[in-house]
């Protein structure tokens, strides 16, 4: 699968914080999946961050929000299970909703399309299946995914139970990819450079020219045997004739 930027940012990789993020981003590099994949995209400096913007072919959209290590659901409030005990820690799967609404919102306004539609998920790829976190993650309308094994197969069962509208063709993501990232794709061997994209983008529409069908005037017949000059007139006003044939 294809993925912007094609390799992990060096000082993310080392950060230990990070390595669930390094995980996810070398399972999407590696796939055979048709789609593409956009590593921390984020609206502007005010607006949440998405981990993962992912677009698989013929599956869906989704906005997908990593949460490593350990974390534990108590009388709704969340916290992050450390070495010096639990350490209260801001909701994820609100930041998952709220950072998929922030996609969205670019898409709906870039596409001028109000059928792009993203899944949220929260991805736990170092814990088990916890009832409390799903239960409220469900409430805050977004899905959850454990562990780190068959991670398209988990999505495309969300997709599957998700009845919306997805986009077709790969044209229809190259579309989309575009639109939210001004287009700043990256595809392996070429150049990102927006002049260089629109030659990979299908060419826009044609505006159709409506035919006006000629108007039927009944009128009656006259039959001009010779004309020595034609007078045209331009404008409103008499004149003179002088016997010639005058043309309104």
């Amino acid at each position: 699968m294809q993925i912007y930027p094609e390799h992990f940012p060096q000082d993310h990789r080392i950060d230990p914080r990070r390595q669930a993020e390094v995980r996810i981003f070398d399972a999407i590099q590696a796939s055979c999946q048709p789609g593409f994949a956009y590593y921390e995209w984020k609206r502007d400096h005010h607006s949440p961050e998405v981990d993962f913007a992912l677009w698989l072919l013929g599956v869906g959209r989704f906005s997908i929000q990593v949460k490593g290590g350990q974390l534990s659901l108590r009388n709704g409030k969340w916290y992050l299970v450390t070495q010096n005990g639990l350490e209260e820690t801001a909701s994820p799967s609100r930041k998952a909703w709220r950072a998929a609404m922030s996609l969205r919102e670019e898409m709906v306004e870039t596409l001028i399309d109000d059928n792009a539609f993203i899944i949220a998920v929260l991805y736990f790829p170092d814990m088990g299946p916890d009832p409390a976190i799903a239960a409220m993650a469900q409430r805050e309308h977004t899905h959850v995914i454990w562990g780190t094994d068959n991670l398209f197969e988990r999505l495309r069962e969300i997709a599957e139970g998700t009845p919306v509208y997805f986009p077709p063709n790969a044209e229809d993501i190259k579309r989309e990819v575009a639109a939210v990232t001004g287009n700043q794709i990256l595809y392996r061997g070429q150049d990102p450079d927006p002049d260089h994209l629109e030659e990979q983008l299908p060419p826009p529409a044609q505006p159709e020219i409506p035919v006006v069908p000629p108007l039927g005037i009944a009128t009656g017949s006259v039959t001009i045997q010779h004309v020595d000059t034609v007078i045209i007139q331009p404008a409103p006003g008499p004149v003179p004739t002088n016997g010639k044939i005058l043309l309104p």
